[in-house]
């Protein structure tokens, strides 16, 4: 999953005292992870010791340990060679049919679990959280992956246009302080109470039902019983950051700039290490047109690189006569064998502020986000101010940034500061995937299908929400490479804007939904022209006609209309919608 916030979208310590803590606090940490004086002074910390020093569980079978060797050398993104895993929980199936393990590892500062399912379904996978969240304060429980599915099950079901099938396995896990006994989750299915072991706990559904979501995590200490936050995984657009609503942190910056550059960028200097060291198939994600570019490694302790690039504009992209002429500027989070990014224009890059920012999770039950993105020479520092109240600094390197952040401590803000410790850019509050309404079990059905001039076709379809309203889909095909499908669902109760249309793109085809009361919409094209759309059921598809469709402003504004004649409310596009 990647979400890009557009343009510019972690408190300084004042007293010399304070700042003396901080670096003697830094030094004892560095003491703690670097040697065998470190390991026991952690034993004498208390709570999440084990992992701090790095030896929870059992030393993993030498086959698994075998397995993560070969594996781990052939990755560009390969923890350190010595790493060695710990065997923390292993749990049978009922029937002996599967058997499921939880392993971890610390490597620099990053903590690892990883899972592997043996028997008749056969896989693994890995999930991880920096070392620092431990020594944010909460709960005596940090979930690191949520509803985890491996292997195929038995069960099916259609929701919407898809028609979903279970897994036979889904794992939640975490890590656990050394006086949890025990952990207590709700799911669908019911209540589950599983132990504690080796500072980590396993919780595995056999066979779960289609959308089975924890959506309650309590640890049993030997005293009381404390709620933990996480994120459930999403689940049809339901799930994602169950914290606070608001975002902290400032909201006025001190100093304002409306132009920026990255200055090794366009004078071309080697820094960081070639694109040619990624894997051939994570390259040809992003290659297309790049004049120059670089991998860049903002921080060591995560398992993931930015790779920022210099590029040319592609005549012959999809959607090439909408986008901007001339150099773009492209940022790509590269994690594990994916990635994911955006380009701008390298003229006018940081009109708006000096932080681009973006957001990738690889997998849905990764319980902490990767944010990511590059920001101008201006920067000096950079900030990420969490929901919980607390700050995490996020690492800056050759002007890219990367940092792992808790979803349930979503909404964040980024805050920038200056070498003379202004503010000089913030960004938007940054929101966790998923939340709000999603799809209800059952198959949607069509309702409108349009053709547009170049021959690109849409279908629109309908179904139940699972908040009492609807689910609209839209499946466009343009060509073998172009097309795609998008989902928008609603509770019972409306909100926002009378008219809710998205779409566009070179094929000039509009949707989406309106309110009840509306019965008709006014299109106003850049010409001055106007066409008449009529909503069937409240949903809308409309193809631009023939006689707009080789313009680059097609559409300028959506009005609408009650029964009466009377207009209720309407969309203003100032510029051409890019898909």
């Amino acid at each position: 999953m990647l979400r890009l916030a557009g343009t510019s979208e972690r408190r300084r310590r004042r007293a010399t005292l304070v700042a003396t803590c901080a670096i003697a606090a830094a030094a004892a940490a560095a003491i703690t992870l670097a040697t065998p004086l470190g390991a026991a002074i952690a034993h004498g910390l208390g709570g999440f010791s084990a992992w701090i020093s790095g030896e929870p569980g059992s030393p993993a079978p030498s086959s698994q340990q075998r397995a993560f060797a070969r594996a781990n050398a052939h990755s560009y993104l390969g923890f350190p060679a010595d790493t060695q895993l710990r065997l923390l929980e292993t749990v049978k199936e009922p029937s002996g049919g599967r058997e499921v393990q939880l392993l971890g590892f610390r490597a620099r500062g990053t903590l690892c679990l990883r899972i592997v399912v043996t028997g008749r379904s056969r896989a693994s996978r890995q999930s991880c959280a920096p070392l620092a969240e431990l020594r944010h304060g909460g709960a005596p429980v940090r979930v690191v992956m949520v509803d985890d599915g491996f292997g195929k099950g038995p069960k099916h079901a259609w929701y919407g246009i898809e028609r979903f099938g279970a897994p036979a396995v889904q794992v939640t896990a975490g890590i656990t302080a050394d006086g949890v006994r025990a952990v207590t989750l709700h799911d669908n299915a019911g209540t589950h109470t599983v132990p504690a072991r080796s500072n980590g706990f396993l919780y595995v559904a056999w066979n779960p039902n289609i959308g089975q979501r924890v959506d309650a995590i309590s640890a049993h200490t030997g005293h009381a019983r404390v709620d933990v936050p996480f994120a459930p995984a999403p689940w049809g657009g339901v799930g994602g950051s169950t914290g606070p609503a608001t975002a902290t942190g400032p909201t006025k910056v001190q100093r304002v700039l409306r132009t920026g550059t990255i200055g090794w960028l366009t004078r071309h200097q080697p820094v960081g290490r070639p694109l040619s060291a990624l894997p051939a198939r994570t390259r040809r994600l992003f290659r297309n047109g790049v004049i120059f570019g670089r991998l860049l490694n903002p921080d060591p302790n995560i398992p993931a690189r930015f790779a920022l690039t210099l590029s040319k504009s592609d005549p012959h992209a999809p959607f090439a006569r909408l986008r901007p002429k001339g150099p773009t500027v492209c940022g790509w989070t590269v994690a594990g064998s994916g990635a994911g990014g955006g380009c701008s224009p390298l003229r006018g890059l940081f009109s708006r502020g000096p932080i681009s920012a973006g957001m990738f999770l690889a997998n849905g039950s990764d319980e902490f986000m990767l944010v990511s993105g590059f920001v101008s020479d201006d920067v000096h520092r950079l900030v990420a101010y969490l929901s919980t109240g607390d700050t995490q600094r996020v690492a800056v390197a050759h002007n890219a940034f990367l940092a792992s952040i808790a979803r349930a401590r979503f909404p964040i803000r980024l805050v920038a500061f200056d070498a003379q410790g202004r503010i000089i850019g913030l960004t938007s509050p940054l929101t966790d995937f998923g939340g709000g309404a999603g799809p209800a079990p059952g198959r949607a059905k069509p309702l409108l299908h349009a053709t547009a001039p170049n021959g690109a076709t849409a279908t629109l379809l309908v179904g139940r929400s699972n908040r009492g309203g609807l689910c609209t889909y839209v499946r466009w095909y343009q060509s073998r490479s172009v097309q795609g499908s998008s989902i928008n669902c609603l509770g019972r109760v409306w909100k926002g804007s009378p008219v809710q249309l998205g779409g566009g793109g070179s094929a000039g085809i509009w949707y989406g939904r309106v309110r009840a009361d509306v019965r008709r919409i006014e299109v106003t094209f850049g010409d001055g022209r106007h066409a008449t759309i009529h909503p069937t059921s409240g949903a809308v598809l409309f193809a631009v006609p023939p006689s707009e469709s080789g313009k680059t402003d097609w559409v300028r504004r959506f009005t609408a209309y009650d029964a009466g004649g009377r207009a209720v409310g309407s969309e203003t596009l100032k510029e051409p919608p890019t898909p």
